[in-house]
C-alpha cells in the first residue's frame, strides 16, 4: 500500500508540471505557448497573425488549431495554402476548406496532410477512424483507395473494409482469391 501511495505521488507531481497548451492573446499579438521536457514552458509569436480576427477551432482530437482572416495554424506551425475562411474542423482527425480535405491522424508532416482529390462539398467522415467518403471515392486517412467498388463498400472496423472484389487492410487492397 506504501509502494502504491509512493507512485501515485510521483505521477501527480510529474503530470502536473507546466502548463497547458493553447494560444494567448497579449497586446495585440498571438502567442502560442506549451511546455515540454526539453525547453520547460515556452511561448511562440505566430507572427503576422491578426489578434482581432483570431479564433481557435475545437476539435475533439489531440492538436490545437487556430486561424485568423488569412492563416490557419496547427499549434505554432503555418498550414500553407490553407483557406482560412472556410477552414473547418470535420471529425475524426480531418478538416476541410473549400478547395482541400486534410487529415492529421497519422501524418508526418504537412506535406503529406492533404487529401489530394477529393471534393469537399461531398466529403463525409464514416463512423469508423479513419475512414471517409466523397461521392465517387473512398478515403483511408489521407490515402485514396483505387478500384473500390463504391456500391458494397463496407467499412468492418478500424483497419478493415471489403467489396465485392477486395479486402482493404490498413488502406491497402488485398485481392481475394
Amino acid at each position: 500500500m506504501r509502494q502504491l501511495f509512493y507512485y501515485l505521488t510521483i505521477l501527480l507531481l510529474l503530470s502536473s508540471c507546466g502548463q497547458p497548451t493553447k494560444y494567448v492573446v497579449k497586446n495585440n499579438l498571438v502567442y502560442f505557448q506549451g511546455w515540454n521536457e526539453a525547453k520547460g514552458n515556452y511561448e511562440v509569436l505566430l507572427k503576422g497573425v491578426s489578434a482581432k480576427s483570431f479564433k481557435v477551432i475545437d476539435t475533439d482530437c489531440n492538436m490545437i488549431v487556430g486561424k485568423d482572416n488569412k492563416s490557419v495554424f496547427i499549434d505554432y506551425s503555418k498550414l500553407e495554402n490553407a483557406d482560412a475562411s472556410s477552414f473547418e474542423y470535420i471529425g475524426n482527425y480531418f478538416f476541410k476548406s473549400k478547395d482541400s480535405v486534410y487529415f492529421f491522424g497519422f501524418y508526418n508532416s504537412f506535406d503529406d496532410c492533404e487529401v489530394v482529390g477529393v471534393n469537399p462539398a461531398t466529403f463525409q467522415i464514416d463512423k469508423k477512424y479513419p475512414w471517409a467518403y466523397d461521392r465517387h471515392l473512398v478515403i483511408y486517412g489521407h490515402t485514396v483507395l483505387d478500384s473500390v467498388d463504391f456500391e458494397s463498400f463496407k467499412v468492418i472496423d478500424k483497419l478493415k473494409a471489403q467489396d465485392k472484389y477486395a479486402n482493404y487492410v490498413d488502406g491497402k487492397r488485398v485481392i481475394r482469391k
